[in-house]
């Protein structure tokens, strides 16, 4: 089982050490984290996460694998200086005192990005949750059409889900990665606070 730790100090100390430039995106990232302790769903918990020199970038885990989404076409942007990006799979499991705590594993973001595009399958629809808690289903090639009516008709998306034709292939390729990711993390250790963390 994976250690749970306080995921902003981690962060922030991974901030200081790899990027230079940009480094106020973090504070996105932390509000999201910190909105994620309180989802029900194991998939609005569950995160990819990177530092590069100039920035930090979080998509959810799923979306990674979902051509089509945001979330596939900012994970796979980076290519070009996949060397110099610290990436991350963070889990969060809760809060103290407000705080986000969960389990962060390392991944080899060269590796682990080819991987995403050899694997990644279509998002073919979107469910968009509106804060009227209206929910409404369209189709991904209909929405570029379609936004302005939502928006609208509906309000403001709270929520956008991307899905694929069949959810049992996403849940078997995000099973898959992660037994590669478990097998093939890398061992280097980060100091936080003084003290080694396991990555």
């Amino acid at each position: 089982m994976e250690k749970q730790i306080e995921l902003i100090p981690f962060l922030e100390r991974v901030v200081d050490q790899n990027t230079t430039h940009y480094k106020d995106d973090l504070q996105y990232d932390i509000i999201r984290f910190g909105e994620a302790v309180y989802k029900l769903e194991a998939e609005e918990r569950a995160f990819y996460w990177m530092a590069r020199p100039c920035g930090t970038q979080t998509v959810r885990e799923r979306d990674a694998f979902l051509v089509g989404s945001d979330g596939h076409t900012i994970w796979t942007h980076y290519t070009y200086e996949a060397p110099k990006i610290q990436a991350y799979r963070i889990f969060v499991t809760g809060g103290t005192g407000g705080e986000p705590v969960g389990t962060v594993r390392r991944l080899d973001y060269p590796k682990q990005v080819r991987r995403v595009m050899a694997n990644a399958i279509p998002a073919v629809r979107m469910e968009l949750t509106f804060l009227s808690g209206e929910v409404r289903e369209i189709a991904l090639e209909d929405y570029p059409k379609e936004r302005e009516w939502l928006f609208r008709e509906y309000g403001m998306a709270k929520r956008v889900r991307y899905c694929p034709r069949d959810e049992d292939d996403l849940r078997f390729i995000l099973t898959i990665e992660q037994r590669k990711q478990k097998r093939g993390r890398p061992r280097t250790a980060i100091k936080l606070n003084g003290s080694p963390v396991r990555e």
